[in-house]
């Protein structure tokens, strides 16, 4: 049975929430935005600064490898503290303090990048402390977890919706960070937005997240039957068309399971590649002789159909097994980058923008549903937090990967053509996760 229990009701939601609407589609909401400003600061913007970081006017003339080992000493950061972020996401008020705490620390991270002189500062600020607040914040981890818990039948669309913010803050990050860099300079771009972090995120985790519907008296999905296990599988309610476990795993048996680690070969495989073409994209379309102006289009048109997508993608995932239409996104993905390698016109460019942010769009909701399809809510976020770094180290490296190829030949096509390789692979590793199985002791 479920750890959580209505008998136990551990919170309150605020007084001026209507009771008429779910609570579970403010957690979604906190999700989404939480996930906008994390990807769009340290993922599409932050491939704005890097043209300006590696100016040696106006710039600090760093190359752009070194810039990219930055992706590296985030991902050692995640590797080393996710664990505990994702046992404290599985607690009472974990969740809340955790959204307060890293939207101090993210904050003042990005304020204090005003001041940036050297390298091992860079690598300081944005590395270890950025990095170790935004896992905190978890667009990756904290919210989908905590999402998972508030929803069941709709938990397809519910993660979709909160993984738009990945993609609107590609469509916002962009276009705002050139605005704020044209206007100000690249290091009061930085103050902007640290104070940004620090007065939305910050007054939002605090006053709205909430662990689970148990602890505040209601049900997944807003549900009034109180049987869950009988409202969670597929083929046990003709209305319910989710694929997923009624039980939950440890984290123990979870280590135990094969689905775990094709899980986590797939994830590993599509985080090679989704990181490293956010942060090198527009260079590289820069590189093949496009203005500035249309790369940045071109970036935000990719962010604009990956957050189109997701619903998509979620709803088909409610309607079809999850490691089918994982399957369709990352191997849509992976071919599409062929059209940034191949393509000399700004029309093959828009047609890559589009397929491949539809493509890769994809990946937050689907992997998101998948965890909590096959290992169910109650250990949700410990097991997401020990995943988390066994499936992010090729995100660090392979933005390293990407920079050195270029500092070494000239050229980004190698890197990008791994990384639609990669994607591909990814595609097919899904396919081997099987159907959604039970726990042989169900002891939660």
């Amino acid at each position: 049975m479920s750890t959580y229990s209505n008998s136990q009701i551990v919170g309150k939601i605020p007084s001026f929430w209507p009771k008429k609407v779910f609570y579970g589609w403010i957690i979604v909401f906190v999700s989404f935005w939480d996930s906008m400003l994390t990807a769009g600061i340290g993922g599409y913007g932050f491939g704005v600064f890097m043209r300006h970081l590696s100016s040696p006017s106006g710039g600090l003339g760093w190359s752009r490898g070194a810039i990219s080992w930055v992706a590296l000493i985030r991902m050692v950061t995640t590797l080393i503290i996710s664990p505990i972020v994702g046992k404290f996401a599985d607690t009472k008020d974990g969740p809340r303090i955790m959204m307060v705490i890293g939207a101090i620390i993210a904050g003042f991270a990005l304020i204090v990048m005003y001041w940036l002189q050297s390298l091992w500062q860079f690598y300081l600020l944005f590395g270890v402390v950025w990095g170790g607040a935004m896992t905190a914040l978890g667009g990756m981890l904290l919210g989908p977890a905590i999402v998972s818990k508030w929803f069941i039948r709709k938990r397809g669309r519910a993660l979709a919706i909160g993984t738009m913010g990945i993609s609107a803050g590609g469509v916002i990050a962009i276009p705002l960070v050139s605005i704020l860099i044209d206007q100000f300079g690249w290091r009061l771009a930085w103050v902007i937005l640290g104070i940004i972090m620090l007065t939305t995120i910050l007054p939002l985790g605090g006053i709205f997240m909430r662990r689970s519907p148990e602890d505040v008296g209601l049900k997944p999905d807003g549900d009034s039957d109180t049987n869950l296990r009988d409202s969670s599988s597929r083929g046990s309610n003709p209305i319910i068309k989710t694929e997923a476990i009624t039980g939950s795993y440890t984290l123990k048996q979870s280590f135990s399971s094969k689905v775990f680690w094709v899980l986590i070969g797939a994830q590993t495989l599509g985080g090679l590649s989704l990181p490293p073409v956010l942060m090198h994209q527009l260079a590289y379309m820069e590189d093949k002789g496009f203005e500035a102006g249309t790369a940045a289009a071109i970036g935000t048109i990719a962010a604009l159909f990956a957050g189109i997508g997701k619903i998509p993608w979620g709803m088909l995932a409610e309607r079809f097994p999850v490691r089918y239409v994982m399957a369709v996104a990352f191997v849509s993905a992976g071919m599409s980058l062929w059209i940034l390698v191949t393509g000399k016109t700004i029309s093959s460019l828009v047609i890559y923008g589009i397929f491949y942010g539809l493509g890769m769009g994809g990946m937050p909701p689907l992997f998101n549903l998948a965890w909590a399809s096959y290992f169910g809510r109650d250990h949700i976020g410990e097991i997401r937090g020990w995943a988390t770094p066994l499936t992010r180290w090729t995100g660090g490296a392979s933005p390293v990967f990407a920079g050195l190829i270029y500092d070494w030949v000239g050229s980004y096509n190698i890197a990008f053509i791994v990384f639609s390789i990669s994607w591909i692979l990814a595609g097919i590793a899904s396919l081997f996760a099987g159907n959604p199985k039970e726990p042989l002791f169900d002891i939660t």
